[in-house]
């Protein structure tokens, strides 16, 4: 009778594991494998990539799934033989035949920086995939790693299968000081990351100080491209890169800024009546909209890198460290997610 049993209960493990599928997520671009990719079954986080791009489900139970990664497009799929899945990188429109043009480069600045004008032309996705991660040295002041819903004069609903992280409190003009240690530490850039892509800190800069920048402005078959460099006078923002606008409607493709490599580039700043200073490691961002049939931009990604050095204070010789992705992704059942708010990072219940 026990060896009945036995064969019974192997007979049963077999049949459970054979139900399910071990699949490896890839890059389409070089083959390397892609790590922490999340997958979903509609609105459940199921599972998630390891280090070499693998994840495990019940093929009975999940046969159509999700796969969200920051800095690649979503994709679905539907899992019957394939062990492999290949995701496709977000990259930058590649120009056929730029010409440099005389076009006035600061009508072009007045045309893109008329933002009511502009985000008449912009649709926002109501489902994003929204990811940040502000780091001290190895503790991490700020994580979010979410999809988000944006419903209609509610504000954003959050679904909770990560952990949310957020050591700060919210001062009255909405910046954040974050706490550490039982110190505080402030910075001049807002981590939160809650404005739209049309609202960034770095492209408002390249608009607005217009004195603090050298501009090039050529030109391609449907584009404007207007590279900008920081001049001499310029420490605090020393942005490089370019801003691809459409010819007839001014709408922007991409934009694309990095900092110059530069001992003097610094930010500083005032805290409890002592004077902060941080030293620009790194500073990268990248804007990326899509014009569809309608002739309006969806975005496509915003990223954005930075890596700060203090250099004064408490927390002297820290490296302080901040990667953030906001795509859009697949609709998902929202109904159990909860209202947060992103300039507190907190769950409203």
């Amino acid at each position: 009778m026990e060896k009945y049993i036995t064969l019974l209960l192997i007979l049963v493990t077999l049949s459970i594991y054979s139900q399910k599928t071990k699949t490896q997520v890839l890059s389409l671009e070089d083959n390397n494998p892609i790590e922490n990719a999340l997958i979903y079954y509609d609105s459940v986080l199921i599972d998630k990539t390891n280090n070499k791009g693998f994840f495990e489900i019940n093929l009975k139970k999940h046969n159509k799934i999700s796969i969200v990664k920051e800095d690649y497009y979503d994709t679905i799929i539907s899992l019957d033989s394939s062990d492999k899945v290949f995701l496709r990188k977000i990259n930058a429109i590649q120009l056929k035949e730029v010409v440099v043009t005389k076009a006035n480069v600061f009508n072009l600045l007045d045309s893109i920086g008329d933002s009511k004008k502009r985000l008449k032309n912009v649709i926002f996705s109501n489902h994003t995939h929204f990811y940040n991660i502000l780091t001290i040295d190895k503790d991490t002041l700020l994580y979010l790693n979410n999809r988000l819903y944006l419903k209609n004069r509610e504000g954003y609903f959050c679904s909770q299968e990560n952990k949310i992280i957020g050591n700060f409190k919210k001062t009255d003009n909405l910046s954040p000081i974050f706490e550490h240690n039982n110190e505080q530490i402030v910075f001049n850039y807002n981590y939160l990351h809650y404005s739209n892509s049309y609202l960034t800190m770095e492209l408002l800069v390249i608009l607005k100080f217009r004195k603090l920048f050298e501009y090039k402005v050529s030109k391609d078959d449907g584009y404007y491209k207007i590279e900008f460099s920081p001049n001499k006078n310029n420490k605090e923002f020393p942005y490089y890169g370019y801003i691809l606008i459409d010819d007839e409607d001014y709408g922007i493709y991409e934009f694309s800024c990095k900092t110059t490599s530069n001992e003097k580039n610094k930010r500083n700043l005032v805290l409890n009546d002592k004077i902060i200073n941080y030293k620009i490691l790194n500073e990268e961002s990248f804007i990326k909209h899509n014009k569809n049939e309608n002739n309006k931009y969806e975005l496509v990604t915003y990223r954005f890198d930075s890596q700060l050095k203090s250099l004064d204070g408490y927390f002297k010789g820290s490296i302080i460290t901040n990667k953030y992705r906001k795509e859009p992704t697949f609709a998902f059942d929202a109904s159990k997610a909860k209202k947060i708010d992103l300039t507190t990072y907190k769950i409203i219940y």
